[in-house]
């Protein structure tokens, strides 16, 4: 098991912390498995790259899928 630290826009975040998203597509750059866990950092693009709001949600990878996606892409079910 692994532990993923991500950026997240707060257009998404805030309905995944408030429990009505429960997946999340990324580019599957870090080799993505089922039990790791993830943390959802808060924030948003600025001059100064991204802006972090301070709050974060975490969650484990209960299943992963790649169907219609672009390759090298995966749903993650949180």
């Amino acid at each position: 098991m692994s532990h993923h630290d991500l950026k997240l826009f707060t257009k998404y975040f805030q309905p995944v912390a408030d429990g009505k998203k429960h997946s999340e597509v990324r580019f599957n750059d870090r080799n993505f498995q089922i039990d790791d866990t993830v943390t959802l950092h808060e924030g948003q693009q600025s001059i100064n790259g991204f802006e972090y709001t301070g709050r974060t949600v975490s969650a484990r990878i209960s299943y992963i899928d790649d169907f219609g996606l672009d390759q090298g892409y995966v749903n993650l079910s949180l």
